[in-house]
């Protein structure tokens, strides 16, 4: 299954090269999160050192809505957090450990700043808004666990609605 998902959203590594004060390995992550890591996430992390990204786009569709779904319930991921290098496990919890819940982790990235996020109290993932106030919920559960996650990538072929059904483009303003 792992092969075919790799194929279908080009996954990649982010950079090739990384820093050598950037690399961690899964004990290190574990101990730092105080979480046992998923296997198959464990597993998509031995074949990329860093980052994973998508060159043919990726997107999901949740179990439970978000204020961020496009028109046809699905949410982008921009990429995968790696054991080493820029965005690694480690250091992009660090900067986000004063903003998640206490009982989440963040394990990815989406566009515009949120998050997917794995529980520290169970298998489940989550999808993190930064943007929500106070008053509304800022987690919104996807789903069982990180195998469930990866089976529910799909490449992202950018047909999805983008709000701009209605812009006629001889009267944009940008003539490229």
């Amino acid at each position: 299954m792992l092969n075919k998902i790799k194929l279908m959203l080009g996954m990649k590594c982010m950079s090739i090269r990384h820093d050598s004060q950037n690399t961690f390995s899964f004990e290190n992550i574990e101990n730092f999160l105080q979480v046992k890591l998923d296997s198959e996430h464990k597993k998509l992390l031995s074949e990329f050192s860093t980052a994973i990204v998508f060159t043919n786009g990726a997107k999901y569709k949740p179990n439970v809505n978000s204020p961020v779904d496009d028109s046809n319930g699905y949410q982008s991921i921009e990429m995968i957090y790696g054991l080493n290098g820029e965005h690694n496990l480690l250091d992009m919890n660090q900067v986000y450990s004063d903003q998640l819940p206490k009982d989440l982790y963040c394990i990815g990235e989406s566009f515009g700043g949120n998050l997917i996020c794995a529980s520290k109290k169970s298998s489940g993932l989550f999808f993190w808004c930064h943007e929500t106030n106070f008053e509304e919920p800022s987690t919104f559960y996807i789903c069982n666990s990180f195998e469930q996650f990866l089976a529910m990538l799909e490449a992202d072929e950018g047909d999805d609605d983008d709000g701009n059904n209605n812009l006629i483009d001889s009267e944009s303003f940008l003539d490229f």
